[in-house]
């Protein structure tokens, strides 16, 4: 009998354990394809497949015979990985933030039932064939997905991630972390490949997968891919099998090509990688940084750390506030990880979390020993792949954390189980360290006590966090949309589903800010620090709450406490300046401000309040400087052109009243303001609309005393710019309060200038005297950066009619004429 026939046979099963195999496997394919629609984590509902189908997986494995007595008969090549992930759930003991412990963990069991039962079960050659299928399905459906999302065609896209894909993961630095372990798959697993039409699907994917991880421009995956290539090129086996065919050297030569054209073609990445040598880079710099940080958190608990999941309550109360000058940690609310896997594992975990690692990594390469000296020809190359795929992964955690999402996760612990059980089934298995009736007692017992806080905690904790988190997502849109009293509905139905969520929690103080339900959003804000009590700006919320109650010396307090846990803070320097401003401590005020105005150069209240500072001085020349540099910023604020008004009388310049074209107290860029001030010293109109990128329509209702008209002009304000959009106007007939669509027009408007009339052409409607109609318009063409607004009169010239605009509580009219 050869080899392979005795693989075949060993991998043979019943309908039972065949049944936990295809399950584990399915898991594995809906953990990388599952991608959160509806929530704002991606992770949720992977999470809930791998919970629900670890519960229902193991409960398979304990009611299947052979697959149990595999299960039970665990031998020490398995206790590193007990041991490790045990340390991960003791950790919950010692830890100094529990509830922090305990939502990291929700997913930690199920895994661990996932590793035992792959590590465990008769993985034969079919079976190890098997899952390379499944790497060819799911490189070739987020491959296809993420070239999606590089042209535009993901039809949810994700903000923040522009000219980088990311697929199914979130996260571009995720999704390179998986095809840094699918490339090796698919390219050692050609090598023993004896059909034509897998070696060219295999190649076509090796195309694809080398084409999305330059797409992901995660550097260090790549680095990472290509420090751990390079040992295995030169072993003896493998140089073996290239001197048997034609076809390894033509799919070497084949990669070294599609490798060298893929940087050719991205030399954004390449530009990149250069970048690593210059120190101040911003991504080097800042790893740097936090490096430094951790080593007094490393010192302080060296054995066993501060519990798993805690990272970001401890890092500020060890940070370098120099981080928070870094890009993109300027704006950066906090920090999560510590861009390093096995710093994460040390400040959590101590010296224990990382040797019971190491300890996995050793028997993992155990494993692997053994499978390379059996002259196994089939099954080394897929085994291969495998293992330069889980190295490379190994590698880029020096500078990523990729464990922390759970994708990434479930690759590397199911490739080091899927080693351990092909070396068991391919060789003899090392017998049980405690044998008979006691360990098979003990191992079901705790694999019925694992099954059951899946069923009673790990599957409900999920399930709510993944209500809770679509219902944070809907709060959000309407706190964008300043509507706060629905958004406290749905999120009070948020709190009471997950009560320890910081997000939830964080969301709902802030709207009870809005709302000025003080002692209900200090309830919020301390609910908060209970969880995590450095979480940044939480104390800056609860000054605002003493700010408005007029607790000003325990808000200056709280203010300090705050820049603590985030140094740097524009917000925190502005309301120290605020509370500074109101104590009439104007040096202080001063200071405060000028340095919210350096950390935040793109708020313009900073800048108001510094006027009105130098107002108070009667310095108006500082005064105007300040009120300009705010209507820089937003051009579309009422009062603070009153202000700059009221500043030039009190300088005595009346006849400069309209603001000059040319002067040095005020910025050259503002030119295209000019007009603005001028036409409102003269009294031609009284205002803009808002910027029409920041409403949907705008509405004018008017009376006619015309027998008949069909058209409508309406005035333009552009800002000296020519503007290119097309205008819908819909027209309404109102009876009583019903309104009644009579017609719809959409014209476009080409290279509209400054005070330009646009005219809008109706068909002819007669009868029209006495009558009451609505117009109500909408834009769309223009980029953001073209600000265009309509011109509003407050004089009311249609007494009988009105202004219908949300966003702007005046009665007014648009300036408009019907004929």
């Amino acid at each position: 009998m050869n080899k392979t026939t005795h693989l075949r046979e060993q991998g043979s099963s019943t309908f039972l354990s065949l049944s936990v195999w295809w399950l584990l496997n399915i898991i594995f394919v809906l953990v990388m394809l599952t991608f959160s629609l509806s929530a704002n984590q991606p992770d949720l509902l992977k999470s809930l497949v791998l919970v629900g189908g670890s519960g229902l997986v193991g409960c398979l494995a304990i009611s299947e015979r052979s697959v149990r007595e595999r299960l039970l008969a665990i031998s020490f090549i398995h206790y590193p990985f007990l041991l490790y992930f045990g340390i991960q759930i003791g950790s919950l003991s010692c830890s100094e933030y529990p509830l922090l412990t305990l939502s990291y963990l929700v997913t930690t069991i199920p895994l661990l039932i996932l590793v035992m039962i792959v590590a465990r079960s008769q993985v034969g050659l079919e079976r190890l064939r098997f899952f390379v299928m499944v790497i060819y399905l799911v490189s070739g459906l987020t491959g296809l997905y993420g070239i999606g999302q590089h042209y535009g065609l993901d039809p949810v896209p994700w903000l923040g991630f522009e000219g980088r894909i990311f697929s199914t993961f979130g996260h571009p630095n995720f999704y390179a972390s998986w095809l840094i372990f699918s490339i090796p798959v698919l390219l050692f697993s050609q090598l023993g490949q004896p059909s034509v039409f897998m070696r060219v699907s295999g190649t076509a994917l090796l195309f694809l997968s080398f084409w999305c991880l330059m797409l992901t421009r995660c550097r260090s995956a790549l680095l990472s891919l290509i420090i751990v290539f390079m040992p295995f090129v030169f072993f003896k086996k493998t140089y073996r099998f290239l001197k048997n065919g034609v076809w390894p050297v033509i799919l070497i030569l084949l990669t070294i090509g599609i490798v060298g054209g893929m940087f050719i073609m991205h030399t954004d990445l390449v530009t990149r990688i250069c970048a690593l040598r210059d120190a101040n880079e911003t991504s080097i710099k800042s790893r740097v940084l936090i490096y430094q940080s951790l080593v007094p958190a490393l010192m302080e608990k060296p054995v066993l750390g501060f519990g798993t999941g805690t990272f970001s309550a401890v890092f500020p109360q060890y940070h370098l506030a120099e981080l928070y000058r870094v890009p993109p940690f300027t704006t950066m609310t906090m920090l999560k990880h510590a861009h390093s896997e096995y710093l994460e594992l040390l400040v959590e975990n101590g010296l224990t979390g990382l040797l019971a690692f190491l300890a996995c990594l050793a028997a993992l390469l155990y494993g692997f020993r053994r499978i390379v000296r059996q002259d196994i020809d089939q099954g080394y190359f897929p085994i291969l792949g495998i293992m330069i795929g889980l190295g490379a992964i190994l590698v880029q955690n020096w500078v990523s954390v990729s464990f922390r999402f759970l994708s990434t996760q479930t690759i590397f612990w199911f490739g080091c189980a899927l080693i351990i059980a092909y070396a068991d089934t391919v060789t003899s298995p090392k017998q049980p360290v405690v044998s008979g009736k006691v360990q098979t007692i003990l191992t079901m017992c705790v694999f019925l006590i694992m099954i059951g806080s899946i069923v009673v905690y790990s599957i409900p904790g999920i399930v709510s966090r993944y209500r809770a988190d679509i219902l944070l997502k809907t709060a959000r849109g309407l706190i964008e949309q300043h509507e706060y009293e629905q958004a406290d509905e749905i999120l009070h139905r948020a709190v009471r589903i997950n009560a320890n969520d910081i997000d939830i929690l964080s969301a709902s103080g802030a709207v009870a800010l809005h709302m000025n339900r003080l002692e209900s959003a200090r309830d919020f804000f301390h609910a908060v620090l209970s969880i995590n009590p450095h979480y940044p700006l939480t104390h800056y919320s609860l000054a605002q709450v003493e700010y408005r109650e007029n607790n000003l010396d325990r808000a200056k307090q709280l203010l300090v406490e705050a820049d603590k846990w985030r140094p740097f803070s524009g917000h925190i320097k502005e309301l120290l300046g605020r509370i500074y401003l109101q104590e009439r401590q104007v040096g202080e005020a001063e200071s405060a401000l000028r340095q919210a105005a350096e950390l935040a150069p793109d708020n313009p209240d900073i800048f108001i309040l510094l006027g009105n500072l130098f107002m108070e001085l009667q310095d108006y020349h500082q005064a105007l400087h300040y009120y300009r540099q705010s209507i820089e910023i937003e051009p579309d604020q009422i009062a603070i052109w009153g202000n700059i008004k009221q500043a030039q009388q009190d300088l005595g310049q009346k006849k400069a009243a309209r603001i000059p074209l040319h002067g040095d107290m005020f910025p050259s860029k503002s030119v295209a303001f000019h007009i603005t001030a001028f036409c409102a010293e003269q009294n031609m109109y009284d205002v803009l609309s808002p910027s029409l990128h920041t409403i949907e329509t705008i509405g004018q209702s008017f009376s006619t005393e015309c027998d008949a008209f069909d058209r409508f002009s309406v005035q333009i304000a552009t800002r000296y710019q020519r503007v290119s959009f097309s205008l819908t106007a819909r027209l309404y007939i109102m009876e009583g309060q019903e309104e009644s669509l009579l017609q719809t027009v959409r014209q476009t408007f080409e290279r509209i200038g400054d005070a330009d009339w646009l005219t809008v052409r109706f068909d002819r409607v007669n009868n029209a005297r006495g009558n009451r109609y609505l117009v109500v318009l909408s834009l769309s063409g223009p980029p953001p950066e073209h600000r265009t607004h309509f011109w509003l009169s407050m004089k009311d010239r249609y007494p009988q009619g009105g202004l219908r605009l949300n966003e702007l509580s005046v009665e007014s009219d648009l300036r408009f004429r019907v004929q």
